[in-house]
């Protein structure tokens, strides 16, 4: 009869071999690639990027693609030229995908955030309570105006607001962004630097208020549009 641990043991070094042996081939594919493959394929990699490739096809949860759907999402994943796409933007620019990805014409950009910040305002609402959209923060008295950093104007909010996420009585507030990695402005910087970028600018403009006047915690929700994320967003 044959051992199981040892059978196990077997079959765990061949799953390692197979995974060094495609890791080999992934490096070598990735070091003979043009800089901006190479930055496709390292954000393919990410934690998240590719959930969507794995998820169950629920209708009702939006997660079931067509065929024309799921071929110009693997499009955009490995930046392959999308067929019958408008040679100029509505905004007069040369189109690419890289452009359709960042130009706020048209209300796609805001499309994408405002799902992302309903979604997890969704999910929020399955483990807090007191969840709310787009909540205006406490305005500032004159007495603190000047020891608070960051936006200070009177209609500022933040897209979820909720008690519960760390604590069972302590409020939190988290704020959306998604940029683009593959923008030209951000080719010159690493997508690990780009993440901590938009992170610390998420905190300079809301961290101290929230601490100061809302007595509550601050968690920026960072992404990139190929669908990794930031470290708070990772904790979270």
């Amino acid at each position: 009869q044959p051992d199981l641990w040892d059978i196990k043991t077997r079959k765990k070094q061949v799953d390692d071999a197979k995974e060094s042996e495609h890791n080999h081939q992934y490096q070598e594919l990735r070091n003979k690639s043009h800089p901006y493959m190479q930055r496709l394929l390292g954000l393919a990699c990410e934690k998240g990027a590719g959930a969507w490739l794995t998820a169950l096809p629920i209708q009702a949860l939006g997660y079931a693609l067509n065929k024309e759907d799921f071929v110009g999402s693997i499009k955009l994943r490995y930046g392959f030229k999308i067929s019958k796409m408008p040679v100029s933007c509505g905004c007069g620019k040369q189109n690419s995908i890289d452009h359709a990805l960042i130009c706020p014409k048209g209300g796609y950009v805001i499309f994408r955030h405002n799902r992302v910040r309903d979604t997890f305002a969704k999910i929020l609402k399955e483990v807090c309570t007191d969840v709310k959209t787009e909540p205006c923060l406490i305005p500032i008295e004159s007495d603190f105006n000047s020891n608070i950093l960051g936006n200070k104007s009177e209609g500022a909010r933040l897209d979820v607001s909720c008690v519960g996420v760390w604590s069972p009585l302590e409020r939190t507030r988290l704020d959306v962004r998604i940029f683009h990695p593959c923008a030209p402005s951000y080719m010159s910087r690493s997508v690990e630097q780009l993440y901590a970028e938009n992170e610390r600018s998420k905190k300079r403009a809301y961290n101290a208020r929230v601490i100061n006047i809302e007595k509550a915690t601050f968690v920026p929700l960072v992404f990139s549009t190929h669908g990794g994320m930031a470290l708070n967003a990772g904790h979270l």
